[in-house]
């Protein structure tokens, strides 16, 4: 197991919450009052919940996690700080929609921009770790985000028979591709430095596929949801590896 484990857990489980919760707002399910589900939000807060776990697992002591809090300039911290205010509405989302009174459109609008902010600090947060080599590269910054954003429309897509329209398929295969390339270009950093860079190799062939898949599911007819689910299976795969190879330098 790489020593990193704790923070692999919590980029994975935590990009599933925002990336799944931004993505169903965006192909409008979470703001269609007919189709938002509060099971939905309760996995995306349940993610997020076990995804800060694996932070305090990283800084060994809960306490640790409240003296990084008191550091605005630590990067776990900036975390934090969108990861908190994004739990609180997911919960709130939650609990309003499972009494039948999730009636404001606000919450899904305020929840996705909480979502965006904490996936484009993750990405942020080790692009300026210059003390591992071939973190602080160009393609890190696009690393987590574009992988957070494409679990999330793979998830959005399952889930939702709603979402398996033209347009949202197209926008998945979209990110798909730019996870390939964003793999791809990782596995050349990692490759120029003398790391190892099969698993950003294999998390591109991974990519490329669910992107081959997805454009199958785009022209053919029907609702296919066991479709959307094994696109889902190889996104996930390629996010989870890829990130793996990342952390295995540190």
């Amino acid at each position: 197991m790489i020593s990193e484990f704790p923070l692999l857990v919590f980029t994975v489980l935590t990009g599933v919450a925002a990336g799944g919760y931004a993505m169903a707002t965006l192909f409008g399910i979470m703001t269609k009052k007919a189709n938002r589900s509060w099971l939905f939000s309760l996995v995306c807060v349940v993610c997020l919940g076990l995804g800060l776990l694996g932070v305090l697992f990283h800084l060994g002591h809960p306490e640790r996690f409240l003296n990084a809090l008191a550091n605005p300039t630590a990067m776990i911290a900036q975390e934090a700080y969108w990861s908190i205010p994004f739990g609180i509405v997911l919960l709130a989302d939650t609990v309003l929609l499972k009494l039948g009174k999730g009636k404001s459109l606000a919450l899904p609008v305020i929840g996705s921009l909480l979502a965006c902010g904490l996936m484009v600090v993750t990405s942020i947060a080790y692009f300026t770790s210059y003390g591992v080599v071939g973190w602080a590269e160009l393609p890190t910054i696009f690393l987590f985000a574009v992988g957070d954003l494409g679990l999330g429309a793979a998830l959005a897509l399952a889930v939702f028979p709603e979402a398996r329209q033209k347009a949202p398929a197209l926008l998945a295969v979209v990110l798909y591709v730019a996870l390939f390339v964003t793999v791809a270009a990782e596995a050349v950093v990692f490759g120029g430095y003398g790391l190892s860079a099969v698993p950003f190799m294999i998390a591109a062939a991974f990519s490329l596929v669910a992107a081959a898949l997805q454009c199958v599911g785009v022209f053919r007819s029907g609702n296919d949801a066991a479709l959307a689910w094994v696109v889902f299976a190889l996104v996930a795969v390629a996010v989870i590896v890829a990130r793996y190879g990342f952390y295995a330098v540190a």
